[in-house]
C-alpha cells in the first residue's frame, strides 16, 4: 500500500486543487513606468467678443431696420481678441429665415475703421478673412441698402446672422479649437 507521507501529499494536493477551483480568480500586481524627458505642455485659450464701437458693450443684433425702397442703414461692430497669440477669423453672413427675393436684393458695403473698402457687392455674399493679435480690436463699418423698389419687395423680411469663426489653417476646417459667434440681423420692408 500506500506510505503514509504519500497520502499525506496527496490530501495535500487535493485541498489546494479544491481551493484553486473554489478561489475563481488570482490576482497579480504588475507595474511598468518610463520617464520621458525634455516634454512641453502648453494650453492655449480661445475667446473674443463682438461689442459696439461705440461703447465696448457686448453687440447682440447688427441690424434691426425697416426699409423703403432706396433705404439705407449703417452700423458698427468691434472684434476684440482676449486670448494669447494671434488669430485668423473668418466672417460670412448666413440667412437664418425669410424672403429669399429681398435678401438676395439686399446690398452691403464693409469698411475698416480708416474707411478701407473690404466689400461691396451682395448681401448673402459677404466673406471676409482677417487676423488679430493678443488685445487689439477690429473695427467693421457695415452699410446695408436696398436699391430696387419692386412691387415683390413691399411687405417682406429677411433675417440673417453675422458669423464670426476662428480658424487654424483654412476657414473651412471643422473641428479642433475655435471660437464661434453669431449676431442676428433683421431687415424688413414697407409699402
Amino acid at each position: 500500500m500506500l506510505s503514509k507521507s504519500v497520502k499525506q501529499i496527496a490530501l495535500l494536493l487535493i485541498f489546494v486543487y479544491l481551493f484553486l477551483i473554489k478561489s475563481g480568480y488570482t490576482a497579480a500586481d504588475i507595474f511598468a513606468e518610463r520617464v520621458v524627458v525634455h516634454n512641453k505642455l502648453s494650453a492655449v485659450t480661445l475667446d473674443f467678443s463682438t461689442l459696439a464701437s461705440s461703447n465696448d458693450t457686448k453687440k447682440e443684433n447688427l441690424f434691426n431696420s425697416v426699409f423703403q425702397p432706396g433705404g439705407f442703414d449703417v452700423n458698427s461692430i468691434r472684434i476684440k481678441w482676449s486670448s494669447s497669440g494671434t488669430f485668423k477669423y473668418h466672417i460670412q453672413i448666413v440667412k437664418t429665415d425669410g424672403d429669399d427675393f429681398l435678401c438676395g436684393k439686399l446690398k452691403l458695403k464693409v469698411f475698416d475703421r480708416n474707411f478701407k473698402n473690404k466689400f461691396d457687392g451682395q448681401l448673402l455674399d459677404f466673406k471676409i478673412d482677417s487676423e488679430i493679435l493678443n488685445g487689439n480690436t477690429d473695427d467693421w463699418i457695415f452699410t446695408a441698402s436696398l436699391d430696387d423698389s419692386s412691387q415683390e419687395l413691399k411687405n417682406k423680411v429677411c433675417k440673417f446672422d453675422l458669423d464670426i469663426k476662428t480658424y487654424y489653417d483654412n476657414p473651412a476646417e471643422i473641428g479642433g479649437i475655435f471660437v464661434e459667434k453669431r449676431i442676428s440681423s433683421s431687415i424688413s420692408t414697407i409699402n
